[in-house]
Formats: structure tokens, sequence, C-alpha cells
């Protein structure tokens, strides 16, 4: 296809998006993956003028099809939407770039955790450092990046207001292996509240550390539903080999909520074995 061809494709796609009669065509998307940057400039020109629902909306779409083929790549338009006025374009546009392991955004996240004005962002920034910390225990990124990382994910936990920004940040922190990392879990782990039990699993389940197998034999009978599939999660992430006979009966239970038949289904993947 030459540059004109591509140039006249994409004049279709901004119709498309300004058209609020209509739903945006799904084949479209395809179109922001390996954004040339004539077609990013242009995009820049008009995205204003897209109404916030819809820009938020696209982002989303493109989220889902990254996860149906995770081939395609964001990156550019994603960078772009970060400095978008609408908190969900923002929020969206951080999970957009999951797959990206380059250091370059960072500076980025960090700067998104500690400075934006919405705790969505906020949470969203910290989730996506976490994969940097994992990077960084691999000895994939610098050691100081590392340490600049979670410093900053600590002082968060310990500043922020916001619980639902604090539990991101403990379960980002979940991949480190800071000596005070582990009572931040064990703390969050005696709360009553569900949402800090779920996160506590979710951050024991990153931790490579196999001394969490009590708590997680616990939680796996947990009333919450949330809780239990954290649970069995952690146990396939640690390869609780212990845990194998109460993972088959959850995956086997027809009463069982969906949600927890496919992690314990998962973990067993991970666990092996008849």
């Amino acid at each position: 296809m030459s540059n004109l061809e591509a140039k006249q494709n994409f004049d279709e796609v901004i119709t498309a998006l300004l058209d609020n009669n209509h739903p945006f065509p799904s084949h479209f998307l395809h179109a922001f993956s390996d954004i040339s940057s004539e077609n990013l400039n242009s995009l820049k020109k008009i995205w204003g003028k897209i109404n916030n629902q819809r820009r938020a909306s696209l982002v989303a779409d493109l989220e889902s099809l990254l996860e149906a083929d995770t081939l395609l790549s964001f990156d550019d338009f994603s960078l772009f939407a970060l400095n978008d006025e609408d908190p969900a374009v923002r929020s969206n546009a951080i999970r957009l770039l999951w797959e990206s392991e380059d250091p370059h955004l960072v500076p980025i996240l960090i700067h998104l955790l500690c400075q934006d004005p919405s705790d969505l962002v906020r949470a969203a920034a910290a989730s996506g450092l976490g994969k940097f910390i994992y990077l960084g225990e691999l000895d994939e990124i610098p050691p100081l990046l590392l340490k600049e990382i979670e410093e900053n994910l600590l002082n968060t936990f310990n500043t922020s207001g916001n619980q639902e920004v604090q539990r991101r940040v403990l379960e980002a922190l979940g991949y480190s292996s800071r000596e005070e990392v582990k009572s931040l879990i064990e703390k969050a782990f005696q709360e009553k509240d569900p949402r800090w039990l779920a996160s506590a699993l979710f951050a024991m389940g990153r931790s490579a550390d196999r001394q969490w197998e009590s708590q997680i034999s616990i939680m796996i009978n947990h009333r919450n539903d949330e809780v239990r599939a954290e649970a069995v999660r952690a146990a396939g992430e640690l390869e609780l080999v212990n845990l194998r006979q109460a993972l088959i009966e959850k995956a086997t239970d027809m009463e069982e909520v969906w949600d927890v038949r496919v992690a314990s289904i998962w973990s067993l993947s991970q666990l092996g074995g008849e």
C-alpha cells in the first residue's frame, strides 16, 4: 500500500471517529497499531473534537484487541493518549501499554503515579509499574531504576488517602524482594475488607515466596468470590502442590462461581501432574 493510499484509508478512520450517529467500526481498530507519524499527527488535530465516551471506549476496545492478538502494538498511540484531559482515557491508555517493557516508560508512569490529579489514573500507573519491578528482580533494568520505582510506590502507599491506589501499589510491590513489603502484605491480609484480602493474595502470588502457603490455603474457601479466586490463582503462581486436591475440588464444583473455577483450572495447569 502506498503512503497516499494509507493516508486516504486513515482519513476514513478519522471520519468514523467524528461520526457520533454511528458506532465506530471495529475493523478500523487495526489502523492504530504501529501507527505512522503522519497518521498520528492527523489524529492529534481532531482528537479534541471526539466526545469523551468515544475516546475512552476506543482505548478500551484497543486493549481488548491487544489481548486477542499480542502481535499488535499501540505504544505510540498510547503515549499520546496519556495526555488526554479525561482520566478514563489516561487510565485506559496505561493499561494499553501492558505489553511494553521499555524502561523509558518508567519516569512517565512515576509522574502519573505521583502527580496525576485522578486517583483512577494513579491506581493504573501503580499497576503499570509492577511489571518493571518484576523486570528489576530479573536484573533486566538497572538497580537504581528499580529502587526509584520501589521508593515512589512505597511513598505513595504511605501518603495516599485513596485505598484503591494503595491496593494497586501493594499488588505492584508483590514482585519486590524488599523486606518491608512482607509486612505490608501481612497487614493487608489482616484487614476485614475483602478487597484488601484479595490484593494481599494477589501480592502473595507474585512474591515467589512459599511462606504464604498457610494463608492462601485458608482463603481458598473464603465466602467472598474475589478472595477465593485470588487465593486459587496465588496457589498456581507459587506452585503449591499441597493444594492440588483443593484446586481440583474447586475446578469440578459445578456450584462454584465461574471465575473461581477458571482460576482453579489455570492453577492446576501450573502445578502439572495427573
